[in-house]
């Protein structure tokens, strides 16, 4: 019984260290993503002759966009149609490890195998980016606000494309291992991270 207990500890460990790095190689590519679209910006502030700026350059359509997906704060309607959160955003200690803490910067959903996933607002898809071994993730700017849709199987939508809320994106990977079909969703204002649950639809 001890040794089948340390086998199961080696292949939680070798599970969450894998988890660990592809979590940190998604962050690297979101980062790399939003720093774009701020040299964007300051190079339209400098062709402008503007002060360079470390945010985010909105046009009138941009900002109303912004405003309004703030105003939607709470009332947002999932990225999946049937799903529940099976790990929320934050630093929380590991359901099975002892001493092992989890790092989570947006939350993951649990749902269906074969689900799909669709925006939870409108915007314009800003980068679809294919992760080794995790996956694919979807990244759509609403004016200030970035979401982020990963571990994604078959992607239905291009870099470019004008979005609509609730509009199928992606269908989400199934993990064989696991047997699990869980998706990894992130709200950014800018380069800040938000939590997920603060934005999504509440039946409270």
């Amino acid at each position: 019984v001890f040794s089948e207990l340390q086998d199961q500890e080696s292949a939680l460990k070798k599970d969450l260290e894998k988890k660990k790095r592809d979590a940190e190689k998604l962050q690297q590519a979101i980062q790399r993503v939003i720093e774009r679209e701020l040299e964007r910006a300051q190079a339209e502030a400098t062709k402008a002759n503007k002060p360079k700026t470390q945010r985010l350059v909105l046009t009138p359509e941009s900002q109303q966009l912004s405003t309004s997906f703030a105003n939607n704060k709470g009332k947002l309607p999932w990225p999946v149609v049937k799903g529940v959160i099976s790990e929320h955003f934050g630093v929380h200690p590991h359901p099975l490890m002892k001493d092992v803490d989890i790092n989570n910067n947006g939350v993951d959903i649990a749902t269906n195998n074969g689900s799909l996933v669709r925006s939870v607002f409108e915007g314009e898809v800003k980068a679809v980016v294919n992760m080794p071994g995790a996956g694919q993730f979807v990244l759509i700017r609403h004016g200030e606000f970035f979401t982020i849709y990963s571990n994604l199987k078959d992607i239905y939508i291009k870099v470019g494309d004008k979005i609509k809320t609730k509009e199928n994106i992606g269908s989400i990977l199934f993990d064989d291992e696991d047997s699990k079909t869980v998706m990894h969703f992130e709200v950014w204002k800018g380069q800040v991270k938000l939590d997920p649950e603060d934005w999504l639809y509440k039946n409270n």
